[in-house]
């Protein structure tokens, strides 16, 4: 018996957001740096990484796209 291993599907970009501020607590971010960042996956070579940063305490954030820790 065959055993089949599923992996998440790996997006290459994400429109998420952060929802609250890790530091204080804001909900408010402005973009700050998008970086591409390899991965090891069959199908997608790259993905794009956004990090934002909150408008109350300037703490920044990363948010990977689907399928990347």
């Amino acid at each position: 018996m065959e055993t089949e291993l599923r992996f998440p599907r790996t997006e290459e970009r994400t429109d998420r957001r952060p929802g609250r501020c890790e530091g204080c607590g804001g909900r408010k971010f402005h973009g700050h740096e998008v970086k591409t960042r390899l991965v090891v996956d069959p199908k997608v070579e790259q993905v794009e990484v956004v990090r934002y940063r909150c408008a109350k305490c300037r703490k920044t954030q990363r948010v990977h796209p689907a399928g990347v820790s």
